[in-house]
């Protein structure tokens, strides 16, 4: 990738010919090359660096040939400054901006996915998104049944976290449930309880 301007006007500041490049850099290395058509004492200093732009010194021995690396840390439009020791009465200014090693833009977050959540039930859970949510409310959706089933059976009842109803005289739930996520109180109330699923709907984000 080459840009090349030619200087075509000639600004003067204290009797010394200046020239103000601007060019639009994309973040990355160029190498910024100044050609002039005789020997001069040349020197290029930016005019708007940001935070973590860099500039390094002229690398070429030739009086007629600046050239120097640049490092550029976001895309944008900057500006240098072209100092002679006399203007260009003849010929022209070549600048080259060479990109050297451009930097990738970084990845676009994921997007986040539809909500009320499509798909099986097995594909809900697999999606990560969707199984944090749930991992998320569960607690939230025992301690709504609890209270639900302490008005509608008595103080003494409460539902634990595979949602099975138990009263303290009677317990006659000994371990997980069987089945899909047996050992996962969040994954089996997901396949097993439709009412779970539907609350989650209705309580997530």
């Amino acid at each position: 990738m080459v840009d090349e301007i030619k200087i075509q006007k000639i600004a003067l500041r204290l009797q010394e010919p200046e020239y103000f490049i601007d060019q639009f850099l994309l973040r990355g290395t160029y190498a910024l090359i100044v050609t002039v058509p005789f020997d001069t004492r040349m020197v290029v200093v930016p005019q708007n660096p940001v935070p973590g732009f860099q500039f390094f010194a002229d690398a070429d021995p030739s009086n007629f040939i600046w050239n120097s690396r640049i490092q550029v840390p976001v895309d944008g439009q900057y500006r240098f400054l072209i100092r002679l020791d006399r203007p260009i009465l003849e010929g022209e200014m070549q600048v080259q901006f060479i990109l050297i090693a451009a930097v990738p833009p970084a990845p676009s977050p994921p997007a986040t996915p539809p909500w009320p959540p499509v798909g099986s039930a097995q594909q809900i859970w697999d999606n990560p998104y969707y199984q944090a949510i749930i991992r998320r409310l569960h607690p939230l959706w025992v301690a709504e049944e609890n209270q639900r089933i302490r008005v509608t059976q008595g103080p003494g009842w409460y539902v634990d976290p595979w949602g099975r109803a138990l009263n303290p005289p009677n317990l006659t739930a000994s371990g997980p449930p069987d089945g899909i996520g047996g050992g996962d109180a969040p994954m089996w109330c997901w396949f097993n309880l439709a009412g779970f699923q539907e609350w989650i709907i209705r309580n997530g984000p």
